[in-house]
């Protein structure tokens, strides 16, 4: 079995609490994505929801243009006999379940490593796939761009959690018969006043913090501080993570609860 030192546990133990926050599937899945980073850092992200009919429901990208997903989805899933497909076990779309490794440097050299995965400066890849009775199943892909790839010691920590995600995506969610939902999350942590949802916006946008103090005619420590709150409110403690988080509510056109 790996040692890990208490800082690890202590930071897998922190990360198993903040998953479990998540109320819903989807966001259960970009949670996963985003407190992760903590455990294994990462340059790119995927995110893909397959449904039980095999259809793609959500998809997520972090670090990844829309259009390499598009010529992904489109062309390089289907070359190489599917080799590469999300839609069939491989060692770069659809990994075991505990999670898998790519070192593209040292990957035998066809048309998806030399016209797919060579011109987004992808040097290494990390995969796992999840299972839940509400969705299907959800591929997750993390990529690195350094030549430092993925130790012994960081699969050993995906090896731990892996289980615990899995179990509590599959105990935490049903699936959601037609014409019903699940409710709102009731914590007041998530509400958002008119002010902190324009800021966050804009964050959304790639504002940034002194562009949105001179668009909003507010002082630059203002903004910070309305960046604070909006930090404490949706529970993350980054950038990355908080781009993950609006991306959830700003993308799918709906709108972050108002005070």
């Amino acid at each position: 079995m790996i040692q890990l030192d208490q800082l690890q546990w202590l930071k897998i133990h922190d990360f198993l609490l903040d998953i479990e926050k998540a109320w819903e599937p989807k966001g259960f899945c970009t949670q996963v994505m985003a407190k992760l980073h903590m455990l294994l850092p990462y340059d790119k992200a995927r995110i893909y929801i397959i449904n039980k009919n095999g259809q793609i429901s959500y998809e997520f990208l972090y670090g990844v243009e829309k259009r390499w997903s598009e010529n992904y989805l489109s062309y390089y899933s289907k070359i190489e006999n599917n080799r590469y497909s999300i839609f069939r076990n491989s060692n770069y779309a659809n990994p075991e379940i505990h999670g898998s490794v790519t070192d593209w440097d040292n990957h035998t050299i066809d048309e998806f490593v030399t016209r797919y995965i060579k011109p987004q400066g992808i040097k290494h890849s990390l995969g796992f796939t999840l299972y839940g009775d509400a969705f299907g199943k959800g591929i997750f892909c993390f990529d690195r761009t350094s030549g430092t790839g993925y130790q012994t010691k960081e699969l050993g920590i995906i090896s731990i959690v892996h289980p615990h995600i899995q179990n509590l995506l599959r105990n935490s969610f049903v699936a959601v018969t037609r014409g019903t939902s699940h409710p709102k999350n009731p914590d007041s942590k998530s509400l958002l006043t008119k002010r902190e949802h324009e800021i966050a916006e804009l964050l959304y946008k790639g504002v940034s913090p002194i562009n949105i103090s001179n668009q909003l005619f507010i002082s630059l420590s203002t903004t910070y501080r309305h960046i604070a709150n909006i930090h404490a409110k949706l529970n993350v403690s980054s950038r990355q993570e908080l781009i993950i988080a609006l991306f959830g509510y700003f993308q799918d056109g709906t709108n972050l609860t108002l005070t």
